[in-house]
Formats: structure tokens, C-alpha cells, sequence
């Protein structure tokens, strides 16, 4: 999950969804969709929201750590995103990728 080929895939699944959508339910739901291939349930988006509202916080009261997380990987980050948005989404995005439905696609 540290390495910086997952970091920079969440960062750029992250960039995909911000892009997509505007709200933060559409956007829960497109990650999750496009990571698991199907919709989360009531448990699992409150989960998700629970975490990018964590991470949004985190990222607020330490903004460096959010520059250093969006800057791992050579593809270049999309600089008109909000850095702290970004991380949170892209932390948000990792461990959507990092769950056993995911990398096992039952």
C-alpha cells in the first residue's frame, strides 16, 4: 500500500473522480464503483465518508504531509486541484484499492 506506484494510482484514480463529479456522495460512489464494480452499501459509504472526512482534517492541520502524499509518483499531479481535497481524496482511494475486494475482484 506505500508503494509509490499504488500512491500515484490512487492519486490519479482521486483526480479522475474529483474531475467527474461534484459532490462528495457521486464521487464516494464512482470510487467505489470503479474500483470494486459495484455500488457501496449503507455501511460502506458511511465508512468512506468517515474517512475522507478524517483525512480532510489531517490534511488541514498539516498541509506539507498532503504536498508530500500528492508528489510521490512521476506522473505530474494536476496542480488546479486543491491540495488538501486532493490528498483526502487520494488517501480515500487507497485504501479503497487496498481492500480484499479489490485486489481479489470477487
Amino acid at each position: 500500500m506505500n508503494d509509490p506506484t499504488f500512491i500515484e494510482s490512487a492519486r490519479n484514480l482521486a483526480e479522475r473522480v474529483i474531475h467527474e463529479t461534484n459532490e462528495d456522495d457521486e464521487r464516494l460512489s464512482l470510487l467505489w464503483r470503479l474500483a470494486v464494480s459495484r455500488q457501496p452499501d449503507i455501511e460502506e459509504r458511511s465508512l468512506l465518508a468517515n474517512l475522507l472526512k478524517q483525512r480532510r482534517k489531517e490534511y488541514r492541520k498539516n498541509p506539507k504531509a498532503a504536498e508530500n502524499l500528492l508528489a510521490v509518483g512521476i506522473s505530474p499531479r494536476d496542480n488546479s486541484l486543491d491540495v488538501i481535497e486532493h490528498a483526502a481524496w487520494t488517501a480515500t482511494a487507497r485504501a479503497v484499492l487496498n481492500l480484499r475486494e479489490t485486489v481479489g475482484r470477487y
